[in-house]
């Protein structure tokens, strides 16, 4: 069928009472946007998809990055252009977090649009319009998203476009996770194809690990084309069928019985006619798996707390720094051993003698001696509980693995209410690699625990 009968589903997108979605692209590909005036969206812009004949997405991940090739075809229906016999469109595309495209091509009957790396200096010397675009309007900018200008698209034209990107993979639960926006609008979809039609992913995982490379996806059936020793390839397409219009998710776990570790060398590249590379070193990256947290030996801690309960942590301060107290005694573990010092020109301790094993039972008694004993009063004498509290730490070697102090105080005394950690001292001894690193945290700018750990 012509582009024409596809027309009327890639127009519903154009009017402002679009759908939410499509304030933002939901796959790479391309779009015309429609600015919203008024309303709760004013200022923003509707991105409204042309029609995808199909989408591709070849993956390649190595160790925890995803490479990625995304080849697509699309019509541009004239109802698009606001009937227009051409007009300007975007390559648009949604970024993730450390997503950095490095190339793109739109591909058209009679021209090609393709990007470059250009030195930001060198753009002052540019003339004409905004960078190949119809008017002198610049592109809409937003920072979750990526556009280029593709500019005198002719009506019912067929473009083809191929994105080139790559990102850091996301680690979950012992796994890392690669994420396509493969998302399709539905005006995008022709009229005789749904999303399964239109789009196909073929991955490929090069773990470095010597055995089985273990995928799986939560979002589309996997097919394994091929797989050795630290590497498998899979894919989803139309004759798998049976997914729902969504983003592509696959997930690798890492996590084995033991810390495993690989190296993956890459040597300098010679092209044939061409002299010799000048420097004739390889390159190479060194990765480490920590095993599961199961077979991990727990490390303990031994955690003083040091809080100020003296008068102008009245109201506010106080029950920030209460709050504090309470995040970080209930990320305790049995493991770890910790104590309590609430000063104002006098100190009290929560146990005077010893440091306490983080039991539940002990946990809960600190709470509550907490809110009996840190209120605010009287004036300020800090020096004495940080020195008496560095005593305390440095008479319990035997009771935990790293020893840290964490002073809870205000930013600025009366000012500003908010909390920081002082660094005031962190005594370690020389112990093998801790296989996790334990962090005790309240919310924002309040104090942070980071324990130290050594190779």
């Amino acid at each position: 069928m012509s582009a024409q009968m596809k027309a009327p589903r890639a127009v519903e997108a154009v009017h402002p009472q679009a759908a939410e979605g499509a304030l933002r692209p939901s796959c790479p590909g391309l779009y015309t946007t429609t600015p919203c005036a008024e309303g709760p969206h004013a200022g923003e812009y509707f991105y409204n998809a042309a029609v995808c004949d199909s989408i591709r997405f070849d993956v390649e991940c190595h160790l925890s990055t995803g490479f990625v090739t995304c080849t697509s075809r699309w019509t541009v229906p004239k109802a698009l252009l606001n009937g227009k016999a051409s007009g300007s469109c975007l390559f648009a595309m949604p970024l993730a977090n450390g997503l950095t495209v490095t190339g793109i091509t739109a591909r058209s009957s009679k021209k090609c649009v393709t990007s470059a790396i250009v030195p930001l200096e060198d753009t002052t010397n540019f003339k004409g319009k905004s960078f190949g675009r119809n008017t002198t309007e610049h592109a809409p900018e937003h920072p979750d998203v990526f556009c280029m200008t593709v500019p005198n698209v002719a009506a019912d034209e067929v473009v083809d476009v191929c994105v080139t990107y790559f990102h850091p993979l996301e680690f979950e639960n012992g796994a890392y996770a690669f994420t396509a926006p493969s998302t399709m609008p539905e005006a995008s979809l022709p009229w005789d194809k749904d999303h399964v039609g239109v789009c196909s992913f073929t991955v490929a995982i090069r773990s470095a690990y010597e055995g089985d490379v273990a995928v799986a996806s939560t979002s589309h059936p996997l097919q394994i084309i091929q797989q050795q020793s630290g590497f498998k390839k899979v894919r989803a397409s139309a004759a798998m069928g049976g997914w729902k219009n969504a983003d592509f998710k696959l997930t690798m776990p890492t996590w084995a019985e033991h810390i495993v570790a690989a190296c993956v060398q890459q040597r300098p590249t010679h092209i044939l006619g061409q002299p010799p590379p000048r420097d004739p070193r390889s390159s190479f990256v060194v990765a480490l798996a920590p095993p599961k947290p199961e077979r991990c030996l727990a490390f303990g801690r031994s955690v003083v707390f040091v809080i100020d309960r003296s008068g102008s942590m009245n109201g506010e301060p106080m029950e920030a720094a209460n709050e504090a107290l309470t995040t970080g005694l209930r990320s305790l573990t049995e493991h770890d051993y910790f104590n309590i010092c609430a000063f104002d020109d006098g100190q009290e301790y929560f146990d005077a003698n010893a440091m306490t094993q983080a039991t539940p039972k002990n946990v809960e008694r600190a709470m509550a001696w907490m809110n009996e004993h840190c209120v605010a009063r009287y004036t300020t004498d800090i020096y004495t509980p940080l020195s008496e509290a560095l005593k305390l730490l440095a008479g319990c070697a035997g009771n935990g693995a790293f020893y840290t102090l964490v002073p809870i105080r205000p930013r600025w005394r009366c000012e500003r209410r908010s909390l920081r950690t002082l660094p005031v001292a962190s005594l370690r001894p020389s112990l093998a690699f801790n296989t996790r690193t334990r962090r005790l945290s309240t919310p924002t700018d309040a104090f942070q625990l980071h324990p130290d750990f050594r190779l």
